[in-house]
């Protein structure tokens, strides 16, 4: 019997799902879930591994954590710069 080409393997499918998984825990699971541009229900499904992780939805979670991460580091900035002009610290 020949498979198509498409079909994922379980181990695959299971790394998809642990990709996902870290990631709604990351952005939770409704910012993940509009990132998707789905339900909160329907990504459950998706966590649960009821429903398939295509390559689509993995490149929007990437997306969605990008955009957490830059807006992370923006933060974490402004916060260095604050310190800076509130008082420099010596340089060894």
């Amino acid at each position: 019997m020949i498979e198509p080409v498409n079909r994922l393997t379980t181990n695959t499918a299971a790394r998809r799902a642990g990709m996902l998984h870290r990631a709604s825990v990351e952005l939770g699971q409704n910012d993940l879930a509009a990132a998707l541009g789905i339900e909160p229900r329907s990504l459950r499904a998706k966590l649960g591994v009821d429903r398939g992780i295509s390559d689509a939805d993995l490149r929007l979670t990437s997306a969605a954590l990008a955009a957490r991460a830059a807006a992370l580091l923006a933060q974490a900035d402004a916060i260095t710069a604050h310190l800076n002009q509130e008082a420099p610290c010596p340089t060894a």
